[in-house]
């Protein structure tokens, strides 16, 4: 059991008592009283419980001020360089376009090659910094390949998700649905994404769209002519393709759409390769594990800020209502004993007393519960931006 639970039961087990003790205490005739008793200053000849309570807060009563602490906390370190997709920098918005042609079903080195693909998309999401806007599109993939569905199948294209604020648990939903199908429409694939940037470009720099295919149009339509015009857009978008597992003079048609969409043509030859190219890079692997230490660095920082003022305002408070619960038995004592006020008066000012301090122990609560929530908010955060920049890294060489 957490020791700061067990230690709020004690103190609450100890006041329970003090109010019995005390009741038992003003009960008891005239006793002998210590010469350094506390009593309170003789400006009234009679008190009621009220005059009782305001007198004995206002001479013995302690600040509550010194036991809310402000506290600061901070949030992740700035990342490590700017972040880049296939050695260009990037922030800003990016389509990351699926070729889902029932050629994506067949397996390379024992599993399916439209999976590898979704394991890298989510790969790509996880290593995306923080205000980077992703979306999915996935093509060719209603229908089938045969020629009786090639119309259904040439215009399956279709948004999953975004571009949004890079999220993996609704992506993957829309990921574990997608299967791999019918034909190949590059070229409105390479539209639909382009389209579906405009208007994101930040910071001075262009949106891009991140083709992932393992053959060439089969549509009929015009990839390069499709990549030069969404490039020439207002918004600039950079196409770039990741040819996966293609043969050679694929490759270099590939590399044409890519040239004409100002962008880069990698070839992944198997999911490794496919896994290093879909995914955000900031800086080496150095810099990336100097970033982690700092990161956690700050967290620790954090955690003893807003859990040392959290004990602190604990600790304090309990300690007030124990001094002051101590104080009021042995001044009251006094006062019965001497015969400024009788028992039922105590034990009345006695409850107005207890109610300030379970008002005070509330607000104490409130305080705790507010710095370890402030606390996790920022925390998890942090680890949020731990996780995209070691992702980059993740099963590399």
């Amino acid at each position: 059991m957490d020791s700061t639970i067990l230690n709020n039961n004690h103190r609450a087990g100890d006041r329970r008592w003090i109010g019995w003790a005390t009741l038992c205490v003003w009960l008891i005739p005239a006793m002998a009283i210590s010469a350094d008793a506390p009593t309170l200053s003789p400006k009234r000849t009679s008190w009621t419980s009220e005059e009782l309570y305001d007198d004995f807060l206002a001479e013995f009563g302690q600040g509550v001020e010194a036991c809310f602490s402000n506290y600061r906390l901070h949030g992740a370190p700035p990342l490590p360089g700017t972040p880049k997709v296939l050695g260009k920098p990037w922030s800003s918005a990016a389509v990351v376009a699926i070729d889902a042609s029932g050629s994506m079903q067949r397996h390379l080195d024992g599993t399916r090659k439209i999976m590898m693909a979704k394991t890298a998309v989510r790969q790509f999401v996880r290593s995306a910094p923080r205000g980077a806007q992703v979306g999915v599109l996935a093509f060719g993939h209603q229908g089938n390949n045969n020629e009786s569905e090639k119309a259904l199948s040439c215009a399956g294209i279709e948004m999953l998700s975004g571009p949004t604020p890079a999220t993996r648990k609704p992506l993957s939903k829309v990921l574990d649905s997608l299967q791999a199908k019918g034909w190949t429409p590059l070229a409105g694939a390479i539209m639909a994404a382009g389209q579906s940037l405009d208007s994101l470009a930040k910071d001075g720099q262009p949106p891009i769209v991140l083709v992932v295919s393992d053959g060439l149009e089969t549509c009929g339509g015009d990839p390069v002519a499709a990549a030069k015009t969404v490039h020439e857009s207002e918004s600039e978008t950079i196409v770039n393709i990741i040819g996966f597992d293609v043969s050679l003079p694929e490759r270099d048609v590939l590399a044409k759409v890519a040239q004409a969409g100002g962008g880069v043509f990698v070839h992944a030859a198997n999911e490794h390769e496919l896994a290093a190219h879909l995914r955000v890079t900031y800086v080496d692997r150095d810099g990336a594990q100097a970033y982690d230490a700092a990161a956690l660095k700050i967290k620790k920082e954090n955690t003893s800020q807003a859990m040392g003022a959290a004990n602190h305002a604990t600790t304090c408070v309990q300690d007030i209502v124990h001094h002051e619960s101590d104080q009021f038995l042995a001044v009251t004592q006094s006062m019965v004993n001497a015969g400024q006020i009788d028992a039922a008066t105590a034990l009345e000012a006695h409850g107005f007393l207890k109610g300030w301090h379970e008002e005070l122990e509330t607000e104490m609560h409130a305080f705790v519960d507010q710095a370890r929530a402030e606390l996790e908010r920022i925390n998890n955060r942090i680890d949020r931006d731990r996780r995209r920049v070691m992702s980059a890294y993740t099963d590399l060489p």
